[in-house]
């Protein structure tokens, strides 16, 4: 692991790595801003479009307060630096976990860390054990 997508794809540049996973959005960035020669790399495979990121609530959350949260994120719009950043995207979009987050549950899922209580608690215990180490 080397520590961030925009690290992986330093390292392959410069020869630590033969080859990464990295996130197409940050390597167009990445590009965009001259960091590093998009024609420099091969890419050997590209998967369907992760989520970059997202906000969600609780699933009890008073209805009210979740359609007012809903409504300030669905409302607000990125400043020009944002937009220039996000390669011309303005907004937060509505996204569902089952549609939108299939893609990373699939790949969690084939390398043994997936998404769900069992994965949750063996993943605690995994810290717990570390930090019990440390100490």
């Amino acid at each position: 692991m080397s520590g961030g997508h925009d690290k992986s794809t330093l390292g392959v540049r410069s020869g630590d790595y033969d080859m990464a996973p990295v996130a197409s959005d940050v390597f167009e960035r990445m590009v965009v801003r001259g960091t590093v020669n998009g024609d420099d790399f091969r890419i050997i495979y590209k998967s369907p479009i992760f989520p970059t990121s997202s906000f969600a609530h609780a699933h009890d959350l008073k209805p009210e307060l979740a359609a007012k949260i809903q409504q300030c994120f669905f409302a607000f719009r990125f400043t020009p630096e944002m937009t220039k950043e996000f390669n011309g995207d303005d907004r937060f979009v509505p996204i569902t976990y089952k549609e939108t987050w299939a893609v990373v549950r699939e790949v969690a899922e084939k390398t043994g860390t997936p998404y769900n209580k069992a994965g949750y608690e063996a993943e605690s215990k995994r810290e717990a054990e570390a930090l019990a180490k440390k100490q």
